[in-house]
Protein backbone atom coordinates (compact mmCIF):
# COMPACT_ATOMS: atom_id res chain seq x y z
CA UNK A 1 0.00 0.00 0.00
CA UNK A 2 1.38 3.97 -0.78
CA UNK A 3 0.33 6.14 1.78
CA UNK A 4 -0.70 9.54 1.15
CA UNK A 5 -1.28 12.30 3.79
CA UNK A 6 -3.58 14.78 2.70
CA UNK A 7 -4.73 17.08 5.66
CA UNK A 8 -5.12 16.90 9.92
CA UNK A 9 -8.55 16.77 11.79
CA UNK A 10 -9.54 18.71 14.24
CA UNK A 11 -7.76 16.04 16.63
CA UNK A 12 -4.36 16.66 14.84
CA UNK A 13 -4.71 13.39 13.91
CA UNK A 14 -3.64 12.64 10.15
CA UNK A 15 -6.25 12.35 7.67
CA UNK A 16 -4.72 9.32 5.46
CA UNK A 17 -5.38 7.13 2.17
CA UNK A 18 -4.28 4.11 1.45
CA UNK A 19 -3.99 3.99 -2.01
CA UNK A 20 -3.90 0.46 -3.41
CA UNK A 21 -0.97 0.59 -6.44
CA UNK A 22 -1.20 4.26 -7.36
CA UNK A 23 -2.53 3.29 -10.93
CA UNK A 24 -6.37 3.89 -11.63
CA UNK A 25 -8.54 1.04 -11.80
CA UNK A 26 -10.23 0.18 -15.71
CA UNK A 27 -14.14 0.51 -16.04
CA UNK A 28 -13.79 -3.63 -15.52
CA UNK A 29 -12.09 -3.25 -12.37
CA UNK A 30 -14.68 -0.72 -11.25
CA UNK A 31 -17.65 -2.32 -12.78
CA UNK A 32 -16.18 -5.84 -10.39
CA UNK A 33 -16.26 -4.09 -7.46
CA UNK A 34 -19.50 -2.40 -7.94
CA UNK A 35 -20.90 -6.41 -8.11
CA UNK A 36 -19.04 -6.87 -4.67
CA UNK A 37 -20.31 -4.53 -3.77
CA UNK A 38 -24.04 -5.20 -4.55
CA UNK A 39 -24.27 -1.81 -6.52
CA UNK A 40 -24.56 -3.03 -9.66
CA UNK A 41 -28.23 -3.42 -10.27
CA UNK A 42 -29.81 0.09 -8.95
CA UNK A 43 -29.02 -0.61 -5.56
CA UNK A 44 -31.56 0.98 -2.94
CA UNK A 45 -30.34 4.72 -1.02
CA UNK A 46 -30.10 1.84 2.16
CA UNK A 47 -27.85 -0.21 0.41
CA UNK A 48 -25.67 2.94 -0.92
CA UNK A 49 -25.27 4.52 2.24
CA UNK A 50 -24.48 0.97 4.08
CA UNK A 51 -21.68 0.57 1.63
CA UNK A 52 -20.57 4.59 2.24
CA UNK A 53 -21.58 3.82 6.23
CA UNK A 54 -18.93 0.79 6.14
CA UNK A 55 -16.47 2.00 4.37
CA UNK A 56 -15.59 4.83 6.27
CA UNK A 57 -15.09 2.01 9.29
CA UNK A 58 -11.52 1.59 7.82
CA UNK A 59 -10.32 5.16 8.55
CA UNK A 60 -12.89 6.23 11.92
CA UNK A 61 -12.24 5.99 16.10
CA UNK A 62 -15.48 4.85 17.27
CA UNK A 63 -17.12 2.43 20.42
CA UNK A 64 -18.95 0.09 18.13
CA UNK A 65 -18.27 -0.95 14.32
CA UNK A 66 -20.44 -3.14 12.76
CA UNK A 67 -19.33 -4.24 9.27
CA UNK A 68 -16.28 -3.08 7.19
CA UNK A 69 -15.26 -2.41 3.26
CA UNK A 70 -11.82 -2.04 2.25
CA UNK A 71 -12.20 1.68 1.48
CA UNK A 72 -9.78 1.16 -2.45
CA UNK A 73 -9.94 3.24 -5.60
CA UNK A 74 -12.09 0.75 -7.14
CA UNK A 75 -14.41 0.82 -4.24
CA UNK A 76 -14.38 4.59 -4.23
CA UNK A 77 -15.22 5.32 -8.11
CA UNK A 78 -17.82 2.02 -7.83
CA UNK A 79 -19.71 3.63 -4.98
CA UNK A 80 -19.40 7.20 -6.34
CA UNK A 81 -20.83 5.91 -9.74
CA UNK A 82 -23.28 4.28 -8.09
CA UNK A 83 -24.63 7.61 -6.25
CA UNK A 84 -24.78 9.38 -9.51
CA UNK A 85 -26.72 6.68 -10.90
CA UNK A 86 -29.07 6.50 -8.20
CA UNK A 87 -32.32 8.65 -7.45
CA UNK A 88 -31.44 8.21 -3.68
CA UNK A 89 -33.02 10.46 -1.32
CA UNK A 90 -29.98 11.57 -0.05
CA UNK A 91 -27.90 11.29 -3.00
CA UNK A 92 -26.75 15.13 -2.28
CA UNK A 93 -25.02 13.92 1.16
CA UNK A 94 -23.34 10.66 -0.01
CA UNK A 95 -21.98 12.77 -3.44
CA UNK A 96 -20.41 15.51 -0.90
CA UNK A 97 -18.75 12.33 1.31
CA UNK A 98 -17.40 10.36 -2.43
CA UNK A 99 -16.63 13.48 -4.31
CA UNK A 100 -14.02 14.17 -1.19
CA UNK A 101 -12.69 10.60 -1.68
CA UNK A 102 -12.35 10.86 -5.19
CA UNK A 103 -9.61 13.61 -4.65
CA UNK A 104 -8.39 12.14 -1.64
CA UNK A 105 -9.58 14.04 0.89
CA UNK A 106 -10.40 11.89 4.00
CA UNK A 107 -10.19 15.43 6.38
CA UNK A 108 -13.86 15.02 6.59
CA UNK A 109 -14.37 11.51 7.66
CA UNK A 110 -15.50 11.50 10.98
CA UNK A 111 -18.28 14.30 9.57
CA UNK A 112 -19.63 11.90 6.80
CA UNK A 113 -19.77 8.89 8.99
CA UNK A 114 -21.83 10.60 11.52
CA UNK A 115 -24.09 11.95 8.89
CA UNK A 116 -24.51 8.64 7.19
CA UNK A 117 -24.87 7.00 10.91
CA UNK A 118 -27.29 9.81 11.51
CA UNK A 119 -29.34 8.95 8.58
CA UNK A 120 -29.30 5.46 9.31
CA UNK A 121 -30.93 6.22 12.79
CA UNK A 122 -27.52 5.39 14.63
CA UNK A 123 -27.54 5.00 18.63
CA UNK A 124 -23.90 3.70 19.27
CA UNK A 125 -21.20 4.23 17.58
CA UNK A 126 -20.96 7.99 16.93
CA UNK A 127 -17.13 8.23 15.20
CA UNK A 128 -15.23 10.37 17.58
CA UNK A 129 -11.86 10.95 15.84
CA UNK A 130 -9.24 9.91 12.60
CA UNK A 131 -7.41 7.00 13.27
CA UNK A 132 -3.74 7.32 13.36
CA UNK A 133 -1.97 5.50 9.77
CA UNK A 134 -0.63 3.24 12.40
CA UNK A 135 -4.62 1.91 13.67
CA UNK A 136 -5.66 2.58 10.08
CA UNK A 137 -2.83 -0.14 9.29
CA UNK A 138 -4.31 -2.19 12.09
CA UNK A 139 -7.80 -2.47 10.69
CA UNK A 140 -6.36 -3.10 7.16
CA UNK A 141 -4.81 -6.45 8.40
CA UNK A 142 -7.34 -7.39 10.59
CA UNK A 143 -9.92 -7.09 8.27
CA UNK A 144 -8.62 -7.20 4.85
CA UNK A 145 -5.61 -9.45 4.53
Amino acid sequence: FLVNETSKEQSGQPATTLLDTGKEPTEAEIQQAKEQLGLDNHPTADKLMDVVHKMTHQKVRADEKWGYIQMTRANILAVHEAIEDSAAENKDVLLGITSRWMENDFSNIVEGHNAVWKLQEGSVGKAEGILSESEEKEIIAEQFE
